[in-house]
């Protein structure tokens, strides 16, 4: 009964949280610059920030009405942060479909700056400067601009997202940088005035479905899990209409929903090499990925409870990898054993999300090759052969997570007996 209240809470502090997401971006109409403060945090350590985030990420969001304001472009600038990764999305709110995006070695730094997210620069350099121009799709851009990224006319409610992940040690989630600035320019000189910010209704009915028990999601975990027992096994789910991140691969797998006296145990036989800048260095540009991490996940608020990236895991003698989601008291245990621990937490029908970060072309474990089901997939294909035909494992090879589900005696059993220190076979 206690769990259930906990459950209850968990889910109206989500509704909280996007409702709160509308209230906070209400601005005034100003000339040139938004009024207020009118970007959204979105930290993924917060255990209620929807959409399944990393919790080593934050997202800040811009909602703008294009059509309120007298402008010929936006201006945004702002400094690279000190970070793993940044990305730059642009969004029709009311769909969650993306128009452009740029991640941050594609973005030209300003005249006597320099871009820390190329290969072999100083990510210490302090002139890491740069400027985006956000222009409507066939208007005119300043002279001399760089990094535009445009989108269509005709759009209510346009979203602007930024991306951080892996701060460097010491430093917050935005990577020790303030947010960028967004002002309205006139090619002419004229003053300017800047859109309004917010979402409407309409915006609002749109998210509470993404993000509160989405029908299509849970339908997708029911599926799974009916043809995948007790094994763990990842799918690629399409993203469309999720705010996707163009420079993010995933796979999922459901995990098990009476999950307070099971444990889940995934290995990785093959690790993706991955950029290591946390605690400094510069970017190597040799690796299969940017970045790679496990997350679990709930699709009642699609929060996230749990994490763990590339630096944080411990590696078998034999350089596989093996992690345990258990309930808290077995933690002492499983981090004892040497193995890498991640806790339930409080969640309706968990999932665990697999993430490829910027993989380099040619990465054989890639899992953007990897051909994604639908969400839900159409009634025809609501069969094993079909979940068989687009298990990860027959595009990512040893580069799969593999895993179970077993009972805590089981697990404890297994684990005393040592079974835990090499890869699935």
């Amino acid at each position: 009964m206690q769990m259930i209240s906990k459950f209850r809470l968990i889910v109206l502090g989500s509704i909280i949280s996007i409702l709160f997401s509308v209230m906070t971006v209400k601005a005034e109409v100003v000339k040139n610059a938004f009024g207020g403060s009118p970007w959204i945090a979105f930290p993924g350590s917060y255990r209620l920030t929807p959409a399944f985030p990393d919790k080593a990420s934050r997202y800040d969001l811009l909602n703008f009405k294009p059509a309120t304001g007298e402008f010929d472009a936006l201006k945004v600038t702002g400094q690279f942060p000190h970070a793993r990764y940044f990305g730059l999305n642009l969004y029709d709110y009311n769909e969650a479909t993306d128009f452009a995006g740029l991640a941050d070695r594609d973005i030209m730094p300003d005249e006597g700056s320099i871009n820390p997210f190329e290969i072999g620069a100083d990510r210490s350099a302090e002139n890491r400067t740069y400027t985006i121009w956000l222009v409507k799709e066939g208007a005119a851009v300043p002279e001399g601009a760089k990094n535009i990224m445009t989108y269509p006319d005709g759009i209510e409610t346009l979203a602007f997202m930024t991306r951080v992940y892996r701060s460097d040690k010491g430093l917050n989630l935005l990577g020790g940088v303030p947010l960028p600035v967004v002002e309205a320019i006139k090619l002419d000189g004229q003053d300017a005035t800047a859109p309004k910010v917010g979402i409407d209704a309409k915006g609002l009915q749109s998210k509470l479905k993404m993000f509160l028990f989405n029908l299509d999601i849970i339908t997708t975990w029911n599926l799974q899990k009916e043809f995948a027992g007790d094994e763990i096994v990842f799918n690629r789910i399409s993203d469309a209409g999720l705010f996707p991140n163009a420079h993010n691969e995933y796979v999922t797998a459901p995990l098990e929903q009476c999950y307070w006296n099971k444990v889940a145990v995934l290995t990785l036989k093959e690790v993706p090499t991955a950029e290591d800048t946390y605690e400094g260095g510069n970017f190597e540009g040799d690796t299969d990925v940017r970045y790679w991490s496990f997350c679990t996940g709930g699709l009642a608020e699609t929060g996230t409870p749990d994490c763990l990236c590339d630096d944080q895991v411990n590696k078998n003698e034999d350089g596989t990898v093996t992690i345990v989601i258990a309930p808290y008291y077995l933690k002492s245990s499983v981090k004892k054993a040497g193995l890498n621990y991640m806790k339930w937490g409080l969640v309706y029908k968990p999932i665990i999300i697999h993430r490829h970060m910027l993989a380099r072309d040619g990465f054989e474990g890639r899992i953007g090759n990897v051909a994604p089901i639908g969400r839900p997939p159409a009634e025809e294909d609501r069969n094993e052969a079909y979940l068989d035909a687009h298990n990860a494992k027959n595009w990512m090879g040893d580069y799969t997570p593999k895993g179970y589900i077993y009972t805590v005696k089981e697990f404890k059993e297994k684990l005393n007996a040592g079974e835990f220190h090499t890869a699935f076979e």
